[in-house]
């Protein structure tokens, strides 16, 4: 269980990560424009 949830968390991480970058990238796209 321990190791599940060490997993679910760092999958919940990853995932905040990429839409943070892709929020990032909307941002800079649209400054670009």
């Amino acid at each position: 269980m321990k190791n599940v949830r060490i997993v679910n968390a760092t999958d919940l991480r990853n995932n905040l990560f990429e839409i943070l970058n892709w929020i990032n990238f909307e941002n800079i796209r649209h400054v670009q424009e």
